[in-house]
């Protein structure tokens, strides 16, 4: 309103200048009427409210983020907030819903809720949602940036993540108190503040190095990588939100930053990986801004290769022809996955999944249940502006987005590009970066590639996976005898002495698993074995619980005077109840055997059974944090007389290095394989 009453004023005198108050508004001016210049007319500019929370912050340096740098820069509309979090921005009219809104959160800011800001963070709200500016905004803004997705898209996909059932785009502090989802996503937005305040020290060597685009990594570009991080682990900070032994504690400091520190013991999130992804990503959006068109032409990337000598490897490539690279009616090309080893001398290939054992697989498409066969065309989108190319893997078994950078390696040595993979954190099909090449790089000499090398980084999202099991007998799950599953400590002694009596079979109905796994151990005395002593705790529950899934490594202690009886490794545990009720363990594991022992409750949910065409799946509500930190939810599937361990994959967001086929022929013919050809 005040802009357009500006306007109005200034129109008028330029009308009154120009005679327009005569009767004759189309008249000629005479030779003698003096004439004036338009005065050019700066629109008003219009006031834009904001709230910065986690809770209501004091003193947060807000403003129009109008060259995406993650800072607040001389030019750019920026306002303090008040003590209840309100700051106005004065933005024009042309740039408002532009520019994503950022809050610098510094030491000298003031939360309402949790006291003096004791470790600077920034925030951000995507630029068609500025009123709020919150942790959850935050990671909002940045799945739409990672993905294309529209705020309103990402925001329904984080909240699925997290389970949290209030806006994100929502004030929720004044409704907390009494309004469950509000007081949800108000724990959530602390674990997610407490996290990227306690990740600072593993990230902290990450600024001012150089990444590999050559960009020097900023404070801002740290917290979009810590960001990431967290979206990819959503699932186990929105169990912790809502955990009441999180939520109730005596001590709530006490307990975000040990849900935290949970978080962050996979040790996964460090300076190192901060520079990577970031290369990555840098290089692939510079790519996507000079993405040239080109004849369909055959192309392949090597993702993986481990080699010990020409009888014994394993390579995992993704390939196509250049009718496969031809755009067909729907702007879509096609393209496949090859693994192929040798072991012994016997050489095998196959599609899908990591090992030849598990290449039959089977998943839901939406309509029936598939493998991926070798040869099998997946497809995606031709690239976008952006460089986004979005993807549709193996008949619905995975859909994603990713952007690719390739970089010219002709010339260089075979070692030093070896090296280079070797030191990029992560892995790909299961086999570390780490791994990658001749366990002798001898082997390599002082070769170098040859002219149209290329090292190829990928950052992809995964969006949506399909139910899946591997129909092997090894996942078939085990039914326990009545006998053993009963528990207790003489029924079990005299279950396993008793020579006649078979323990387990397979099991047939998700009834007779609901049926004997009520979480009743068998109760042993203190044992010892070649590993150690049990301790006096001795406790059996594979007998009466089923495996959601193990944390390896989570335990940074074994329990004192067992010795090695014990791993480091965790499993999680499941046991029906009255109704369809389940209770959940956090379990020791047995080194001998790696079953689960000493196992304690850590909270209770419920299942659900649903069917899938010729299938009854079994799925899990309410699952510990601890299962967050999983890279997929369990599921129980009852198919063709039989129940098998199943599974769906969580979406993530992943960095990863390749060499194109020029560069992967080149490395394989060193190695005295036979170079691969796209068919």
């Amino acid at each position: 309103l005040a802009a357009s009453a500006a306007l109005s004023i200034a129109v008028a005198a330029v009308l009154s200048a120009c005679g327009g108050g005569s009767s004759s508004g189309d008249a000629a001016p005479s030779s003698s009427t003096p004439t004036s210049t338009p005065v050019a007319v700066t629109p008003a500019p219009k006031s834009v409210p904001v709230k910065v929370i986690d809770g209501a912050i004091k003193n947060a340096l807000v403003c129009l983020d109008k060259n995406a740098n993650g800072a607040c820069d001389d030019g750019e509309p920026s306002a303090r907030t008040d003590a209840a979090g309100n700051a106005a921005l004065s933005i024009l009219e042309a740039d408002v819903g532009k520019y994503p809104v950022l809050a610098l959160v510094g030491t000298d800011a003031v939360d309402a809720d949790y006291g003096p800001v004791t470790t600077a963070f920034s925030m951000i709200a995507p630029a068609d949602k500025p009123a709020v500016v919150s942790p959850l905004t935050t990671l909002v803004h940045l799945h739409a940036q990672n993905t294309g997705m529209s705020s309103v898209d990402a925001e329904a996909f984080l909240k699925a993540q997290s389970g949290i059932d209030a806006s994100m785009f929502a004030d929720y502090t004044t409704a907390a108190a009494s309004d469950t989802a509000a007081g949800n996503a108000k724990a959530l937005a602390r674990l997610i503040v407490v996290s990227s305040q306690e990740a600072q020290p593993s990230v902290r060597a990450a600024v001012g190095q150089k990444d590999a685009s050559g960009a020097t990594v900023t404070q801002a570009d740290a917290d979009k990588v810590v960001a990431q991080y967290l979206i990819d682990l959503l699932s186990y900070l929105g169990a912790a939100a809502v955990d009441p032994a999180v939520r109730g504690a005596a001590d709530p400091v006490a307990a975000f930053k040990a849900v935290v520190a949970d978080l962050l013991a996979d040790g996964d999130l460090t300076d190192k990986a901060v520079v990577a992804k970031l290369g990555v990503q840098r290089l692939a959006a510079a790519e996507a801004a000079t993405q040239t068109t080109a004849a369909p032409a055959a192309s392949a990337a090597l993702r993986m290769l481990t080699f010990k000598d020409v009888s014994n490897y394993y390579a995992y490539t993704t390939a196509a022809t250049a009718t496969d690279n031809t755009p067909d009616a729907n702007n879509r090309v096609r393209y496949y996955v090859q693994h192929f080893d040798s072991v012994g001398g016997v050489k095998r290939q196959w599609n899908a999944f990591a090992s030849y054992e598990s290449r039959f697989g089977l998943h839901w498409s939406g309509s029936a249940w598939v493998d991926c066969p070798l040869g099998y065309r997946s497809s995606q989108t031709v690239r976008d502006a952006a460089g986004n190319a979005s993807y549709d893997y193996c008949n619905n078994r995975e859909h994603g987005i990713g952007k690719r950078a390739s970089v010219d390696i002709a010339g260089r040595t075979l070692v030093s590009v070896v090296n280079e993979i070797r030191a990029f954190p992560g892995s790909d099909s299961g086999v570390s970066y780490s791994q990658f090449g001749p366990s002798d790089m001898s082997l390599l000499g002082t070769a170098t590639f040859p002219v149209g090398a290329k090292l190829l980084y990928y950052t992809t999202t995964t969006t949506a996976t399909a139910p899946s099991y591997d129909p092997q007998s090894s996942s078939i799950v085990s039914l326990i005898s009545a006998e053993v599953a009963a528990g207790g400590d003489a029924a079990c002694k005299q279950a396993s002495a008793d020579a006649t009596l078979s323990w387990m079979s397979q099991s047939k109905t998700l009834e007779s698993l609901i049926a004997a796994n009520r979480g009743t151990p068998c109760i042993y005395g203190a044992s010892t074995d070649a590993n150690g002593s049990s301790g006096t705790r001795n406790e059996y529950w594979n007998n009466s619980t089923l495996s959601i899934g193990s944390l390896y490594n989570y335990f940074p202690t074994l329990p004192a005077g067992t010795s090695f009886f014990y791993t480091n490794n965790a499993r999680l545990q499941v046991s029906f109840g009255a109704g369809n009720a389940v209770t959940y363990y956090l379990c020791q594991e047995r080194r001998s055997n790696g079953n689960s022992r000493n196992c304690n409750s850590i909270g209770t949910g419920s299942y659900a059974i649903t069917q899938l065409g010729d299938a009854r799946v079994m799925s899990f509500t309410n699952p510990p944090s601890l299962a967050g930190k999983l890279t997929y939810n369990r599921l129980l599937i009852e198919r063709g007389g039989k129940v098998y361990y199943g599974y769906v994959n969580k979406p993530a967001t992943y960095e990863g290095v390749r060499l194109n086929l020029d560069a992967g022929n080149a490395l394989l013919t060193k190695l005295g394989l036979e170079a691969f050809v796209p068919q």
